[in-house]
């Protein structure tokens, strides 16, 4: 804009000076008065065909400033150029007369364009601090809504202890991300609840089982020292004693292997053992403690190499696995015939052990694993209700799943699956 000032100024002199074949000032002065507002600083300068100054007009004697001969040569080439020397802006033409080829410059400072440039700073500072503000108070306002559902569920969250574990989250309307969390820590709370639900069974359980023998072998105590027993009645009182003892160390036993079981798989010594082997040490030492106990092994395909029945695991834990299934097998059909089958099909081992006793009621299928949990009809029968869970967690440990099916008084089949 202000090169355009320049411009018209400097064509105004052309045509008002060289045409009347003399250099006015005076005149330049009458027509700027007239027509042209004054600039700040301005300066004009008249170069003839030498490139030698012809003529200047300035407002003070300080901006009188001759051009250099490399400047006025480009504007005798380009006929026009604008250029700006230190903070001055200046405007060249060359101008054809009748005395010769002149360049006439003009310069000023452009006074008017730097306060509007001050002012648009300011402007924008302003702004800025302002937009600024807005931006930081908008940015606090969503944050604090956004975090809103958080710290709700923070709040609900705190308020929940063992003490209210049934509690849960209210779940917002839109299936969201905020709800997707609040159904997460839920299905977290129904995970503890259940837990601690097992955990108090557990140990109620456990405290029944182990103070029956207990009570037991203080009743028979305090009777045999209630008066002088004969000795029949006192070997009667040992062997009932003995009895109770011994079925209390196994259900010691039991509980020990049951804590010592419940770990992580990286804790496990493991190694390469062929499940067939196992197997076949299983049945020999049931045997051995009971000689009526009769169990067949066969294999439903025969795999085409033995090596397919070697897995990655701890031999001691899979054997006390494989000895509490076949072993409940044989004791709960009356030592019938007890079948253990092995198949191999799709990269997968199945073991099936079936027996044909007294079966499982279907109500209590779904609990058989579970600690101290005994169904109906077996509570004739001794036991401590551990063997199933020990073996369903050492199974878990080597990523193998059980599964049971049984027709009451007629047949149980459990079925264990190796994926290789």
């Amino acid at each position: 804009m202000f090169f355009k000032i320049l411009s018209d100024r400097s064509f105004i002199i052309a045509q008002n000076f060289l045409k009347e074949d003399e250099y006015a000032k005076d005149r330049y002065d009458a027509v700027r008065r007239e027509y042209l507002k004054p600039l700040t600083g301005e300066n004009i300068e008249i170069y003839d065909t030498l490139n030698k100054l012809a003529f200047i007009n300035t407002s003070r004697k300080t901006d009188a400033h001759e051009f250099k001969t490399d400047i006025i040569k480009q504007i005798r080439q380009s006929k026009y150029l604008e250029f700006s020397q230190n903070d001055r802006q200046a405007v060249g033409i060359f101008f054809k007369d009748n005395q010769g080829d002149f360049v006439i410059i003009i310069s000023a400072y452009d006074s008017y364009g730097k306060k509007n440039l001050n002012n648009l700073l300011n402007i924008l500072l302003v702004c800025g601090l302002i937009n600024l503000i807005l931006v930081f108070l908008a940015g606090k306002f969503i944050a604090v809504q956004i975090l809103k559902p958080f710290n709700k569920i923070i709040e609900d969250t705190h308020q929940i202890n063992a003490s209210n574990l049934h509690r849960r989250l209210k779940l917002n309307v839109g299936k969201d991300e905020i709800y997707e969390l609040q159904c997460t820590v839920n299905l977290m709370l129904d995970r503890l609840e259940n837990s601690f639900q097992q955990q108090k069974t557990f140990i109620n359980n456990a405290s029944h089982e182990l103070k029956n023998p207990i009570t037991a072998v203080l009743g028979q105590l305090e009777v045999s020292k209630s008066k002088f027993r004969s000795i029949d009645e006192y070997h009667d009182t040992i062997d009932i004693v003995y009895n109770e003892v011994n079925r209390l160390n196994n259900l010691i036993t039991d509980l020990l292997n049951l804590a010592q079981y419940n770990f992580d798989e990286t804790d496990m010594l493991l190694d390469d053992v062929n499940l067939e082997e196992i197997i076949l040490n299983v049945i020999s030492q049931i045997k051995k403690e009971n000689q009526q106990s009769v169990i067949k092994l066969h294999f439903a395909t025969m795999p085409e190499s033995p090596e397919v029945l070697i897995i990655h695991g701890n031999s001691g834990l899979l054997f006390s696995a494989f000895y509490n299934i076949i072993y409940n097998a044989c004791k709960y059909s009356d030592f019938k015939p007890v079948e253990v089958e092995i198949s191999f099909s799709n990269k997968i081992i199945v073991i099936e052990i079936s027996d044909y006793g007294i079966g499982i009621p279907p109500e209590d299928l779904l609990n058989v694993f579970e600690p101290f949990y005994r169904a109906e009809n077996t509570r004739h029968t001794k036991g401590t209700g551990l063997g199933l869970s020990l073996a369903k967690r050492i199974l878990n440990l080597h990523k193998a799943s059980i599964a049971v099916k049984s027709k009451l008084n007629e047949s149980t089949v459990f079925r264990i699956e190796f994926s290789i």
